[in-house]
This record gives C-alpha cells, sequence and structure tokens, in this order.
C-alpha cells in the first residue's frame, strides 16, 4: 500500500492536554481504515502530528512546518482552540487543502466566505442554543439570564443566545452579564436581581469559579439552575486547577442540578457504525488502550474518531479521477481540480459514527443530536435528547429527571409576585356603619327634638338654628364611615365621598361651634353688654363662608389635579419557599400636587381650631346669663373637637399603611368626637 498523509495539531501539553485522548482515537480510527479494502484499499492513511501546546503561535508554526516539507499532505486535522484554528484554516486555504477540527466550537468558523475548506466534527455552541430554548418552554421558565466569559469565542454564541431569547414572545432576559476572567461581581449582580435560571458561556476553570461563588452566595439548591457548557470533562468541578478556594464538598454541593446541553459525543445508536464499532465496542477499546485511566478531554474523542472517517472517506471518492492517468496519491497543493473535489466530496458525506451520524450542513457544521445532561445525586445523567431524527422536539429517554428539595416541579424562574389589595375586613366595617348608624339615629333624635321644642326657652336661647346646623355637620360626618370601600372599582368614588362629606360636616359643626363662641367672646368683650346683638344670620353667614373656604380647596384641587388611583405597598410576605412572594398594597386616591391642597386643608382647619380654642379659653369664666346658657358647654366641645381632630391627623400619618387599624382609630375618634359634641350640646335641654 501507498502512504498518503495528513498533518495534525494535537495540544499533548499546557493548559488543555486533550491531544493525548485525541491520538488514542486517532490510532483507533487509523487502524480500522487501513484495514479496509472498500475504504482507500491501495493506501495506508497516515497522520503527522505536532504538540501544538494549545497555542496559537506554536500551532501556526507547526502547520508551516508540515506543510513546507514532504510528504505532501492531503488534509489538515487542526485544532482543539478556536483561535488555532482560525490562524490555521486560513493557511490550509492558501495550499487548498480541507481542514477537520475535532474540537473547536467557534460560531465564526461557520463564515464560509473566511474559511471555505473548513469542517469539523464538534458543533458551534450556536448550534444548542434552539435546545436551550426548548427546555425554557418545557420547563415553562419565562425569565432566565445570560453570564458570559469575554472571549471572541464566546461573544457570537451569547450573542446569538440572546437574540432568540429576546425574538421569543414568552421568554426575556432577567441579567447579562460579561466578566473578563473573576466572575465574583457577576455572580453577585445576579444574586441581587433574583436570578434563578442562568446560562453561563465560558471555559471550565471560569465554570468552577462561578459556582464556588454561586455556593458562597447561597445560590444553589433546588431554587437554582445553572447551565454550563456541555463539552467539559467529566467532574470538571473535582478538578483541582487552583482557580477556587473552595473544598471538594463544597463543589459537589454546587454542581448539583447543574444542566448541560451539548452535541452528542458518542452515539445512543446501538447499530454498528461504518468503523464496524458500536458505540459500546468503541468506549470499551478506548478504555482499555487507556488503561481506564480517562484522559483529559475523553469525552471529545469520538469527535476526533469520526473527523479521521470522514476525511478518509472524502478520499475514497475519487470517481472523477478514473477517466484521467492520476489518482488521489499524485495530489499536489496547485492542483486545484483534486482539491475542490476533495472538497465537493467532503460536502456530501454522511455515515454513522460512534459520535453520532455523521453529515454536514450548508456551513460544514455537523448535523446534530444535542444531548440533555444533569448532576443528580452526584453524578451526570443522560436525561434526553434534542434533535434526534428530523424532528426539534425534546425527547425524554434516559434517568429519570430528579428535582430537589422535595420537588416535584422544575425551580421557578425567579419570584413569582403576587399583589394583593387590602381591604377593611367585612366585620369591622360593619361594626362602625352600625355604631355610626345609631349615631345618626340620635343625632335626627336630637334634630327633631330642637326642632320641635325650637320656642320653648331652654332651646330658644341656645339659638336652635345654629344647634342645627351643628347636628347637619355631626350627620355628615358620621356618614364617611360607609364611604369605605370595599374594592378597587369603588375606591375613588368613596374616597372623594369621604373628603368631601368629611370636610363639609366638619366646617358645618365646627363652623356652627366657631361662631358660637365668637359670639359669645364678642358680647364678653362688650362693657355694655345689653346694647351688643349678634344675630342668628350674622352666624349662618360666617359658617357659609368657613364652608366656601373649604369648598373652593376642594373643588380647585379637582380640576386643578384631579386624583387618581395610586397602589401603594404596604408590607411584603415570602413563602416558606421562598418562591412567592406576596405584596400587599392599599389603593388611594392621589394626584401630583396632592399634599399642597391636604396642607391647605389642614391649615385653615388648624387656624378655625387654634382659634376656637383660643375663644374657648378666653370664654371660659363667663357668667351664667340666659342668652349664654350653653356658654361654657360649647367651650368644653371646642377643647374636646381640638384635642381630637390633633390626635386624628398625627395617627392618620402614623397609620397611613395600616389600613383596618387606621380605618378602626379614625371611624374612632370622628364618631366619639361627634358623639360628644352632640351630646354636650343637646342633653342637657332634653
Amino acid at each position: 500500500k501507498r502512504d498518503l498523509y495528513l498533518a495534525g495539531l494535537l495540544p499533548m501539553t499546557g493548559v488543555w492536554p486533550g491531544g493525548q485522548a485525541m491520538m488514542v482515537a486517532a490510532d483507533m480510527a487509523l487502524e480500522r481504515i487501513n484495514q479496509r479494502d472498500d475504504v482507500l484499499g491501495d493506501y495506508r492513511l497516515n497522520l503527522m502530528y505536532g504538540d501544538s501546546e494549545f497555542l496559537v503561535y506554536k500551532g501556526v508554526h507547526l502547520l508551516h512546518q508540515f506543510l513546507s516539507e514532504e510528504p505532501i499532505k492531503l488534509a489538515v486535522v487542526a485544532a482543539a482552540n478556536s483561535e488555532l484554528s482560525e490562524a490555521s484554516s486560513l493557511i490550509s486555504e492558501l495550499y487548498h487543502l480541507i481542514q477537520v477540527s475535532y474540537a473547536s466550537v467557534s460560531p465564526i468558523l461557520s463564515n464560509k466566505e473566511i474559511y471555505p475548506r473548513f469542517f469539523r466534527t464538534s458543533s458551534p455552541d450556536t448550534l444548542v442554543n434552539p435546545a436551550r430554548i426548548a427546555l425554557c418552554e418545557e420547563f415553562g421558565w419565562k425569565k432566565v439570564a445570560v453570564l458570559q466569559q469575554s472571549r471572541t469565542v464566546f461573544d457570537a454564541v451569547a450573542e446569538n443566545l440572546k437574540n432568540r431569547i429576546e425574538n421569543h414572545p414568552n421568554i426575556s432576559i432577567l441579567a447579562s452579564e460579561v466578566f473578563q476572567s473573576d466572575p465574583l461581581n457577576a455572580v453577585s449582580v445576579m444574586k441581587e436581581k433574583d436570578v434563578r435560571i442562568v446560562f453561563t458561556i465560558c471555559n471550565m476553570p471560569q465554570a468552577q469559579q462561578i459556582l464556588c461563588q454561586a455556593f458562597k452566595n447561597g445560590m444553589v439548591g433546588p431554587k437554582y439552575v445553572w447551565f454550563m457548557p456541555g463539552w467539559f470533562d467529566d467532574n470538571w468541578w473535582l478538578v483541582d486547577g487552583g482557580h477556587h478556594d473552595c473544598t471538594v464538598q463544597e463543589m459537589t454541593t454546587a454542581a448539583e442540578g447543574y444542566m448541560a446541553v451539548a452535541d452528542l459525543t458518542l452515539s445512543a445508536f446501538e447499530g454498528t457504525g461504518i468503523s464496524g464499532l458500536t458505540s459500546t465496542e468503541y468506549w470499551s477499546e478506548f478504555n482499555r488502550l487507556t488503561n481506564y485511566q480517562s484522559p483529559h478531554a475523553t469525552n471529545l474523542a469520538t469527535q476526533m474518531f469520526d473527523a479521521l472517517w470522514a476525511i478518509a472517506l472524502a478520499l475514497n471518492d475519487n470517481e472523477q479521477l478514473k477517466d484521467q492517468t492520476k489518482d488521489i496519491y499524485d495530489f499536489r497543493y496547485d492542483d486545484i481540480e483534486m482539491s475542490n473535489m476533495i472538497l465537493n466530496n467532503m460536502k456530501r458525506i454522511k455515515f454513522n459514527g460512534v459520535k453520532s451520524p455523521i453529515e454536514f450542513d450548508e456551513k460544514q457544521d455537523p448535523v446534530i443530536v444535542v444531548k440533555i445532561e444533569r448532576v443528580q445525586n452526584g453524578s451526570k445523567d443522560l436525561l434526553g435528547y434534542w434533535g434526534r431524527g428530523a424532528t426539534t422536539d425534546l425527547e425524554w429517554t434516559g434517568s429519570t429527571l430528579i428535582w430537589e428539595g422535595g420537588r416535584n416541579r422544575p425551580p421557578v424562574d425567579s419570584t413569582r409576585v403576587s399583589y394583593r389589595k387590602v381591604f377593611v375586613p367585612l366585620e369591622i366595617y360593619l361594626l362602625f356603619s352600625i355604631l355610626s348608624a345609631i349615631s345618626m339615629l340620635i343625632a335626627v333624635l336630637f334634630l327633631a327634638i330642637n326642632l320641635y321644642h325650637r320656642k320653648t326657652r331652654v332651646i330658644k336661647m341656645s339659638s336652635p338654628n345654629i344647634n342645627n346646623i351643628i347636628l347637619l355637620g355631626c350627620f355628615l360626618v358620621y356618614l364617611t364611615a360607609f364611604f369605605q370601600e370595599r374594592d378597587s372599582s369603588s375606591v375613588l368614588l368613596y374616597c372623594k365621598l369621604r373628603s368631601y362629606v368629611m370636610v363639609i360636616g366638619f366646617a358645618l359643626a365646627f363652623g356652627a361651634l366657631f361662631s358660637k363662641t365668637w359670639r359669645i367672646h364678642i358680647i364678653f368683650a362688650n362693657k355694655k353688654l345689653k346694647r351688643k346683638v349678634v344675630k342668628d344670620a350674622r352666624l349662618i353667614v360666617m359658617v357659609l363662608i368657613l364652608l366656601a373656604v373649604d369648598l373652593i380647596v376642594l373643588i380647585s384641587w379637582d380640576l386643578v389635579d384631579p386624583p387618581g388611583l395610586v397602589a401603594t405597598e404596604i408590607y411584603r410576605e415570602q413563602s416558606q419557599d421562598g418562591d412567592l412572594l406576596t405584596v400587599y398594597e392599599k389603593d388611594q386616591c392621589q394626584s401630583v400636587n396632592s399634599e399642597y391642597f391636604i396642607y391647605t386643608l389642614y391649615i385653615i382647619q388648624g387656624l378655625l381650631l387654634i382659634f376656637g380654642a383660643f375663644l374657648a379659653w378666653e370664654t371660659r369664666k363667663v357668667v351664667t346669663i340666659p342668652a349664654l346658657n350653653d356658654s361654657q358647654l360649647i367651650g368644653v366641645c371646642i377643647y374636646n373637637v381640638f384635642v381630637l381632630s390633633v390626635m386624628a391627623v398625627i395617627l392618620s400619618a402614623v397609620l397611613n399603611t395600616r389600613v383596618t387599624l387606621s380605618y378602626c382609630v379614625m371611624s374612632t375618634i370622628s364618631i366619639l368626637a361627634t358623639n360628644t359634641t352632640a351630646c354636650i350640646i343637646f342633653v342637657p335641654k332634653v
């Protein structure tokens, strides 16, 4: 047999010494290829390789050396790292050679305008992004995060994933963080944003750092799902590379439950592939040859095995040369015709490999089957596949999916927030409504007595018309207890009714008390008592003026800055499992400048209360005369209203977020102040 040669770049040493496992798989493939009479029967295929040390400059130097020396190479098998594949494939193109990578995953290499002769049996990570989206749909995750290491090889993958999420109608990005080498701050940001589902796109050392930091931040366990790249080594989280300070036990705890989606690297089909091996037989022989040591990147070695078979089949399909006087052995670097023949043959390749069925798409990337794995009870379990056959559905055919923490459901994608409106309980509302109704009946009774006995001396001398206004004001104040909303639809209506009725009621009741006190003061201050007469009509006008001022403020408020419905948070309640946050809110009517109108009303009523208290103090020693038969009682009422009104203002501010307690306290003060006033004024006259 005549020898055919390939050039290979394998990282036997360096930060990723996966070339050792690749070389074992390459020897297995070449041995079987060279034993076949129907595949390159007259030739013996050889791989001339060098140690690239996972370094771009080293690999480029080796490839130049291989291609500038005899013998002629028919193809290039390279490389492990995508950066080297990008550089070396440009060199291969200058020599019109196809290049097949066994481990490069950068999406940049899918650009056929730049890399027209580049193929790979390792899939770009962009091809597994649809599977990531499918898992979100399967488990109902609508909020996810993307955590990416800043490297060219990862930029395109992350950008592709984020574009797919942004274009998805039901999934959104809760957080997106990029880090250079240390993910500590990025993981902390994820914690602050309550991220639960995280897609990480990074190298293995950084993935270890992420898990370590996640453990320290309490972001591991049944509430979290970390998606890591699926091409890492088995038990990668236990590899001691000096990249983190977590213990083995802490890393084991952190890794529990993480998920991985990746191109299938060992066929799930038990049938015999083109090599004559089933996936089980391949695995058994590989383990035997490595003495069961599982060298670095063992899980990716099938891609080297299938890459060499793909090249052999492309070289074997040389029907176009049979009518010519040359064969594949006569290939030279300037033979464009034979080079294009090999290229076209490679594009048509289709066979069953040990990794999976091998064929290339229009970008010369492998048509893949995505495997879905998860660490459960300390070991990585194969759960199923995506994209097997002609479908793009998830296929759960592996181990049972176990959700930790006693759950039989997937974790939620973030803390679910539930908003609940807080209203006064019906029994409390009914209690104060009944008390107000009783008080209203008492006020009506006093009014009836006042009207019926209006000509009786004791009542006539106390200005029954003003007393009627006091009772009308009391009646309106009692009425406010009924204007307490029971649902959101009535908040604005009841809020306005409560404001108007309370202000009008207070203006009438206290305005009438104030006017009577003012009259007492005017008469008392006059040395010629018999000659000073202040009629009820004048007092009524005073009350109406006070009422008009209040109404002007309220109407201006409605016209200039009408209140709208605003939900104010009262308190929060976290569920025991931390998945549900209930936010309790109260609805209230509020406008942009509402505080200015409220302060205006407070100032008006406050000045009136202060002046009324002053007049009551000044007239506290009025002698008992028939014309002023209830002067001292009025003073007591003024003090009562003043004290309770101040209490009401202070407590309304303090208890603003305590809906039920605020209603109870404010209703109690209103009923107490109003009943006390009515009883002090009218009970002695009954």
